[in-house]
């Protein structure tokens, strides 16, 4: 018995991954602490967002 073909539906909008870390976070003159990374990192997603949203 043969098995239909699966059926491939488009996202209802496209998807985007972007991976992160370690020292892409880091900025000139800072010593890689917690709350500097979680800073960097809320910018980095917001600039980010703005090319998602377009």
């Amino acid at each position: 018995m043969t098995r239909p073909a699966p059926v491939h539906a488009e996202p209802p909008h496209p998807i985007v991954l972007v991976a992160m870390g370690g020292h892409a976070f880091m900025q000139p003159g800072e010593k890689g602490t917690i709350e500097e990374h979680e800073k960097n990192a809320e910018r980095i997603a917001s600039l980010l967002m703005t090319l998602v949203e377009r």
